[in-house]
């Protein structure tokens, strides 16, 4: 495989299948072979800054629907980029962080669902969740389809590489020092090392 970004959780990256009127559904592009939860990479108080800037962004509704949820308004998901023009270099791709959305709690159990797919190899939920997309996006369940099975065979694809995890994205939110609380990532900043290892 050669070279270049691949956009991650993005619909707008799958090519020009873009079924979904004006908002992208962050379609789960995830190698099982990497930690793709912010919340588990930061220390608690600045996963909590990162997902407040979300929630503020995007008024504290769903970037996807627009909607809230009756328990918990939105949850705060990250997006990311893979690009592998940098594995001859350094033995890495870099899994790099474009943004955090909100999703609420139907847009989450649908993203969640899709991710289940793609960690498990199965998901009991995933013909509702597709149903649900396709309303949400006014399309069909047969386009819905054909783009989760892009994102599985994308993801599928990223498996035999390692990666280093991109957090320059954080800085453009109100974080003044990023700290990385995972041992098991190795975290760039602007391209040098700062966690992980």
């Amino acid at each position: 495989m050669g070279g270049g970004v691949i956009a991650g959780f993005s619909i707008v990256g799958l090519g020009k299948h873009e079924p979904f009127v004006g908002k992208p559904f962050p379609f789960p592009v995830s190698p099982c072979t990497v930690e793709i939860s912010l919340k588990k990479i930061l220390y608690p108080e600045d996963w909590v800054t990162v997902r407040r800037a979300s929630f503020r962004k995007f008024e504290g509704r769903c970037s996807v629907c627009d909607g809230v949820g009756d328990e918990w308004p939105v949850a705060g998901v990250a997006v990311w980029d893979f690009d592998l023009s940098t594995q001859e270099i350094s033995g890495y791709g870099v899994q790099r962080l474009s943004e955090v959305v909100s999703l609420c709690p139907r847009c989450l159990s649908a993203y969640t669902s899709v991710l289940s797919l793609f960690r498990y190899g199965y998901s009991n939920k995933l013909d509702k969740a597709m149903e649900y997309l396709a309303g949400v996006g006014n399309s069909s369940i047969e386009e819905v389809a054909d783009i989760v099975y892009n994102s599985y065979k994308k993801s599928e694809q990223l498996e035999d590489f390692a990666w280093a995890t991109d957090l320059s994205w954080l800085k453009t939110q109100g974080l003044s020092e990023i700290r990385v609380s995972s041992r098991q990532v190795v975290c760039l900043i602007d391209g040098v090392i700062v966690g992980g290892c």
